[in-house]
């Protein structure tokens, strides 16, 4: 009998079948390094505490801090001021149904927002001690399809490939002649993004670079490539750089107008390339010291942690049903990491000390990628998963007070798993429990995939797993 060490891979992949099922599922690998007992365990995200609760704002399109004490939160057709106390306030209507995108200016004493939502733009500004939202309906300014901030103004970016400016520090006073084109290829823009000083044109086909360069056309092109972007909304900074659904349907990372491919899971190239751009929306953020990348569609939402380089799958029990993850947009508002809703009518903010997601149920899942002896078949005697234990609470509950790491398996690749086995993590205090799976039965040379799923609301971490076989003759 041999004992091997469980392969996790790191990432969710499910290519399909024999050829694996790899999951991740509301969990991650994080790096402890050579300090711990394994360098990298399996990490459960944070949960999800519900903040606000409004009618009439279903479904996120967009959330912004002002500053720590005023947050503004796109949801519905509603653009709603959300104050330190928590109390929300609607400004009026934003129609459209998509994402919008947000700037903010320097004017004093108190900064304006602008808001692009549909072709349609807003300001957002005090007005005799209260936020107001007002249109801006300067004639000189087409309708635009994002917006942003570079030295004084605001940006706005044109399906033609124009993009106009404002002036300094005043959203509501536009000129039909502070513009430029980009003109290295004839394809539309997508969308209009600044980082690190520089605006990004993302064309259908290709990206412009330009800044303000201190000409008297105030912004010059400094760069281009031939790569373009398939999904307007697919573009978030991150701290190295910034990240964006490309137009070979690849997931590019990148600074200026370097880049390289980081989607290489061949499941999520997948989902990319069935998904319309326009559905396709992202943010990015970080907690802890980790920084994730979001990428959404309205069925589906993984998850790229920067640090690793790994992908992992967001779900969220909706209803008594597992759909896409309820988290929708995102804004670090002082202390707080807010998060929208996609369907209802709430906003939250990440907790690591809420295990659930607003009073629901948030199950991680990890799917091993095929554990075999190839060519032969193997028997299983015993599996062996080594969590931190003791994390039950002082609850009623039993699910609560004595939380089950579950478990099942599957010999053919995922089509049929294994009748689920249950082992205590231990209850608050028991930190010498053990966590063991016996007399497993056999596999033949398709290997193995563990299923270990874990619903309790307590912190869980998984660290190692081994498995504890004898190899079968061929």
């Amino acid at each position: 009998m041999e004992a091997i060490p469980v392969q996790f891979g790191g990432q969710s992949n499910p290519v399909g079948g024999a050829a694996g099922e790899a999951r991740f599922v509301n969990c991650f690998l994080d790096v402890v390094g050579p300090e711990g007992k394994t360098q990298t365990i399996i990490q459960a995200h944070d949960g999800l505490i519900q903040k606000a609760n409004q009618a009439g704002a279903t479904g996120t399109r967009g959330v912004h801090a002002i500053d720590v004490a005023n947050l503004l939160w796109v949801a519905g057709v509603q653009c709603f001021h959300v104050d330190a106390g928590l109390t929300v306030t609607s400004l009026g209507g934003v129609p459209g149904t998509g994402p919008v995108t947000f700037a903010q200016n320097r004017k004093k004493p108190d900064p304006q927002i602008m808001i692009v939502a549909d072709g349609h733009r807003f300001i957002v500004e005090k007005a005799s001690g209260n936020w107001t939202l007002s249109r801006i309906d300067d004639p000189d300014l087409p309708a635009p399809h994002s917006c942003a901030f570079l030295d004084g103004y605001f940006l706005a970016g044109i399906d033609d490939g124009r993009f106009f400016w404002s002036s300094i520090d005043e959203g509501t006073e536009w000129s039909a002649l502070d513009l430029a084109t980009a003109e290295g290829s004839p394809d539309k823009m997508r969308r209009l993004f600044v980082h690190d000083r520089v605006a990004m044109l993302f064309g259908e086909k290709t990206l412009e670079t330009w800044a303000n360069t201190g000409a008297s056309t105030t912004f010059e092109r400094t760069g281009f490539r031939e790569i373009g972007c398939k999904a307007r909304h697919s573009v978030a900074a991150v701290k190295d750089g910034i990240i964006w659904v490309a137009a070979d349907d690849t997931v590019q990372f990148g600074r200026g107008l370097s880049y390289q491919e980081i989607s290489r899971p061949r499941a999520l190239k997948d989902l990319i390339e069935d998904a319309d751009g326009e559905e396709l929306r992202a943010w990015s953020y970080t907690k802890g010291g980790r920084e994730f990348y979001a990428l959404a569609s309205d069925t589906w939402v993984w998850e790229y942690n920067t640090k690793t380089g790994f992908w992992n799958e967001r779900e969220s029990l909706i209803d008594g049903e597992i759909s896409r993850w309820r988290g929708e947009h995102y804004a670090k508002w002082g202390s707080l990491h807010i998060f929208g809703d996609d369907t209802s009518t709430k906003l939250y903010a990440l907790d690591e000390d809420t295990f659930g997601e607003a009073g629901t149920s948030h199950t991680i899942t990890v799917q091993t990628p095929p554990q075999h002896t190839f060519p032969n078949g193997a028997s299983f005697h015993r599996l062996d998963v080594d969590v931190v234990p003791g994390v039950g609470l002082n609850s009623s509950d039993a699910h609560e007070a004595n939380p089950k790491l579950l478990m099942r398996w599957s010999d053919d690749g995922g089509h049929a798993w294994s009748n689920e086995l249950s082992r205590s993590a231990g209850g608050i205090g028991e930190y010498g429990t053990e966590i063991s799976y016996h007399r497993l039965g056999k596999t033949g040379p398709i290997g193995r995939t563990w299923r270990l799923q874990w619903s309790a609301p307590v912190a869980r971490k998984i660290m190692q797993a081994m498995q504890h076989v004898t190899r079968l003759a061929g």
